[in-house]
């Protein structure tokens, strides 16, 4: 499992990967762009990937606290990722080949 200090995170991609709410709600309301885009994903790509590969690994709820967040906050739903996969179909599909295009 990579650790994820291993990688440059932007400081919000970083409060997404740890799932810090406070930290990303505090970035945001002090100016952080909610469609930042770092590596293959926006934060929003990012936030679902994360809240629902969470679900699937461990048989718990899904939580949505952090993409909710990031809609609140202004992240466009219908903003692609650097590989051209709509937001949305993270939360729809497990498999990239299933995955809505822009």
């Amino acid at each position: 499992m990579t650790d994820v200090d291993d990688f440059t995170w932007t400081p919000a991609h970083r409060a997404v990967e740890l799932e810090d709410a406070e930290a990303l709600a505090r970035l945001l309301a002090d100016g952080a762009d909610p469609n930042e885009v770092f590596g293959a994903a926006t934060l929003l790509t990012h936030a679902l990937d994360l809240e629902g590969d969470g679900a699937l690994q461990s048989r718990q709820p899904l939580t949505v606290h952090i993409t909710a967040i990031l809609l609140a906050f202004g992240a466009d739903p219908e903003l692609c990722d650097p590989a051209g996969t709509l937001p949305w179909t993270w939360s729809r599909n497990t498999t990239t080949s299933q995955r809505s295009s822009c």
